[in-house]
């Protein structure tokens, strides 16, 4: 066989054995779809289910996730819960595809072209919520949604928070518990409190751990500057009692050591079980004196370290570590968390900046917090000379100094545009680009937009008068929230112009997001009409701007609803068209991984790209919204598809629709906690207070443990000044799910 023939054989061979094709053959497969967009490949949902009073993982509970024909009593998607109660059950994700690479098959041996070096793979989840039945003896059976708290396009796997059992003996409903965790570090604690030269001090962490051997299924470790990395802490095995269970580590102060003082963090790094260590984490010092002085100051450290002082002793302390020129790194960190915690911001700043100084690595992002700090204290000159010499040291490197995070960039960001220094604020959104998903970063975010109100403001000081510039100022206006503005200067375009159909649209889109929905005359042909050619509908220039599809789409389906009458939603094929284009235009960006080559044998590998999720809340909520609406026309009885799509509606802006679709959902099962829930979301977006609150009633009745309905509770009543009942509302839910630290 010559080379050729080789060569046809193994591209034959590779497409033939591809999972791709396996896969189409599978008759549990659902038919052809839309490639783009559609989700087409199974793959794995893992969780894990708990007894809801006390926390103990629950074996042989049993688990369907909905498919397209409803729940099945066999089959995939169906799985039961092991020992330590997780289960790994499967569902529709995404989708996986494959496609030969001449290029890389030039660059492949045989050897490897036999494993699929020649193959580029793309794994894309779009998933990202499940509708489930769980169903365990001595349990209240529990039916509804499981979210997802963690996406592996490349395991093509999705982490699904916990769902927590009520069991039947019980009042109350099982529920799932997205913020709970099982395995939670409770205290830190160091003995002796204050030690002395070359003397052992031993780190003890008190935890809550279920299952027989927590030593084998949980990692503590703690961090310090007075070791160099990790401290792996061992097991107690005689302290496990019940949930309980002490990790306990040593360290010697064995040598002169320049400070006095040091912060000991222990968090938890790894556990089969549900867990945070960004909620669950705890920290002592470690402390050492020589005489009597040394002994006093390490009793103070630790009285504040208890939390027990009152604000005067809080403000003497922070007082008195600022003015001492040798305050140690752990003194300085207990001044700027407590000085926060008093609403000293400038105190809380300087705290940070002498810790950005000292550079730390054990802290996380001192030069951030200590921006965020300073922002927070109105000191906008102060956070540009701490950033701005470790912003021109990234400046002159290729690589990414990770030191500097994107939340301390934002901050920096906005504080130059303050300074109306557009050019650096410009240079930093550039050197954003070049950090993996900043924009994601609340920060980041707000300087984009801000930098964005500021170049079009700078234009329209130039040109008043002119339309563009106008409506350019317009719509950044819109883009912050400031609806109202931005709706007033749009308004003040067409008093000059006359009639604009995009300009009309964007007046539309905005009133959709104002809290009391206004009406806005608008002729919608004509806009539908504009929009087309502006996105370049029908041409080979179509538009890959996110925004501008989704207020086309939204438009499309409120023409679309408002058509149907009452009863099943009807969605044209063009809707859902311009949704589809939403989700394409709106994915994650992508994971690459280009295999591995050796420069004997080429390439042994694929390539592999995975895509995870989407870039854009509102891009999600199509995703939801397009899968609801067919499950709704396979099944109009089915509450949990109505309060999905109602979900969806919400996240987009649509809350007249959503109200309508939480009513029907409402209607089928009227206590459905979830749809009472939304409800009463709505109600507060809507500013309808007293309903809100009736709702969230109903709803804590249900389930005195829903993860968000003591919160917005909360939030409401913070708001009309009653701060006793929100303290209540916030004692109520970190009592269950802990509270931030």
């Amino acid at each position: 066989m010559n080379i050729v023939k080789l060569f046809l054989f193994l591209t034959i061979f590779t497409f033939y054995s591809s999972p791709c094709y396996a896969q189409a053959e599978k008759p549990q497969d659902p038919p052809k779809k839309d490639s783009r967009v559609d989700s087409t490949h199974w793959g794995n949902v893992v969780g894990h289910i708990y007894d809801a009073q006390t926390g103990f993982p629950i074996q042989n509970a049993t688990i369907s996730i909905e498919t397209e024909e409803g729940f099945l009593e066999k089959g995939r998607s169906i799985s039961v819960t092991k020992e330590l109660g997780e289960y790994k059950a499967q569902a529709i994700l995404g989708r996986i595809s494959h496609n030969f690479d001449l290029g890389r098959g030039l660059l492949s041996s045989g050897i490897g072209l036999l494993f699929g070096s020649a193959t580029n793979t793309t794994k894309r989840v779009d998933a990202a919520r499940f509708t489930v039945h769980v169903i365990a003896d001595g349990y209240r059976t529990y039916v509804g949604t499981v979210r997802a708290k963690e996406v592996d396009a490349k395991a093509f796997t999705v982490y699904v928070h916990p769902i927590l059992l009520v069991p039947a003996s019980e009042p109350g409903e099982s529920f799932t518990a997205e913020g709970w965790t099982a395995v939670k570090l409770n205290s830190v604690e160091v003995s002796p409190r204050i030690a002395k030269q070359s003397e052992k001090v031993i780190i003890t962490a008190k935890l809550t751990v279920f299952g027989k051997q927590p030593s084998k299924t949980i990692e503590v470790v703690a961090i310090s500057p007075l070791w160099k990395g990790e401290k792996k802490l061992k097991c107690d095995t005689d302290t496990i009692t019940g949930n309980s269970a002490t990790f306990y580590g040593d360290h010697t102060i064995f040598r002169k050591e320049k400070i006095r003082s040091s912060l000991v963090t222990c968090y938890i790094k790894s556990s089969k079980l549900d867990y945070d260590p960004v909620h669950w984490f705890a920290g002592s010092i470690i402390q050492w004196a020589s005489d009597e002085t040394g002994a006093k100051i390490g009793e103070r450290n630790l009285e504040l370290l208890s939390g027990k002082s009152d604000p005067q002793q809080i403000a003497s302390y922070v007082s008195s570590v600022l003015d001492d020129p040798q305050s140690t790194v752990a003194e300085l960190y207990l001044t700027a968390v407590r000085a926060a915690q008093s609403n000293d911001w400038s105190s809380s700043a300087e705290a940070w900046r002498r810790l950005s100084i000292e550079n730390p690595s054990y802290l996380p992002d001192e030069v951030g917090e200590s921006a965020s700090a300073f922002l927070k204290a109105r000191k906008i000159p102060e956070i540009i000379k701490l950033v701005e010499p470790q912003y021109q040291k990234i400046k002159s490197d290729s690589k990414w100094d990770r030191k500097l995070s994107a939340q301390a960039l934002g901050i920096y960001g906005r504080a130059v545009i303050s300074q109306g220094d557009l050019k650096t604020a410009t240079d930093i959104n550039k050197t954003l680009l070049l950090v993996p998903y900043s924009g994601l970063e609340n920060q980041v975010m707000r300087f984009r937009a801000e930098l964005r109100l500021f170049e079009v403001e700078n234009t329209y000081r130039r040109s008043p008068k002119e339309v563009e510039a106008i409506n350019a100022l317009g719509r950044a206006l819109i883009d912050q929230g400031r609806y109202e503005e931005g709706i007033e200067k749009l308004l003040e375009s067409i008093d000059i112009n006359g009639a604009q159909p995009t300009v009309s649209a964007d007046i539309s889109w905005a009133a959709l997001k104002l809290t009391k929905q206004k009406e806005i005359p608008v002729n919608y042909d004509e806009v539908i009409t504009q929009l087309k050619n502006d996105l370049g509908i029908g041409t080979k220039n179509i538009s890959k701007d996110f925004v501008s599809w989704a207020q086309y789409a939204t438009l499309l389906y409120q023409g679309d609803r408002s058509n149907s009458g009452q009863g099943v939603n009807v969605v044209s094929e063009e809707t859902i068209e311009a949704f589809k284009q939403c989700m394409i235009v709106g994915r994650v960006g992508a994971e690459r991984s280009s295999g591995a080559f050796d420069y004997t044998y080429g390439y042994t590998s694929g390539s592999e790209v995975a895509i995870s999720g989407f870039a854009y809340p509102e891009a999600n909520a199509v995703y939801v919204l397009v899968n609801s609406l067919r499950t709704i026309q396979r099944d109009p009885s089915n509450v949990h598809a109505w309060v999905n799509e109602a979900s969806a509606l919400a996240d987009l802006g649509l809350l007249h629709w959503a109200r309508e679709d939480v009513a029907k959902a409402l209607a089928i099962d009227s206590e459905n906690t979830e749809g009472l829930f939304l409800s009463a979301l709505i109600s507060q977006r809507l500013e309808q207070e007293e309903d809100a609150k009736a709702l969230l009633g109903k709803v804590l009745k249900n389930n005195p443990r829903h993860p968000r309905a003591n919160l917005v509770l909360a939030e409401i009543l913070t708001s009309e000044g009653d701060d006793i009942g929100a303290a209540e509302c916030l004692a109520n839910h970190g009592a269950f799910y802990g509270y931030r630290r």
